[in-house]
């Protein structure tokens, strides 16, 4: 009886994209993820529109109805979408947010053309 054999299946580990081991989830988590952290259509880092719609096209049989009626009804809520108006104001009269602009005013200045040319 040989005992030194390789368990292949007990080393297999999912990968994410850049190949760092990454957590095995359902396919209920995975098309929560999915959906919710994208806006479909949109390229992502390293995925475009075509293929998360793709993903999205496999999960969906994987999972309960009433779970993917329930997603898609979150998903569309009008307080998720990406919206600038949603965060203007948010910073009003904050002391840490005027110190930023205000060091970001100074960097940018700082940058003009004639000291890019210099310093290349």
């Amino acid at each position: 009886m040989r005992l030194n054999k390789f368990k292949l299946r007990k080393h297999i580990v999912p990968r994410t994209h850049e190949g760092a081991p990454a957590a095995v989830i359902t396919p209920e988590q995975a098309l929560r993820r999915t959906v919710l952290s994208c806006m479909l259509w949109e390229s992502e880092f390293y995925e475009d529109g075509v293929q998360i719609a793709g993903r999205i096209h496999q999960l969906v049989p994987q999972v309960a109805a009433e779970k993917v009626a329930e997603l898609a009804a979150q998903s569309t809520r009008s307080d998720r979408k990406k919206d600038w108006r949603r965060s203007i104001g948010v910073f009003r009269k904050d002391p840490d947010f005027e110190e930023a602009v205000r060091l970001g005013r100074e960097y940018r200045d700082q940058q003009t053309y004639q000291k890019e040319i210099a310093g290349s």
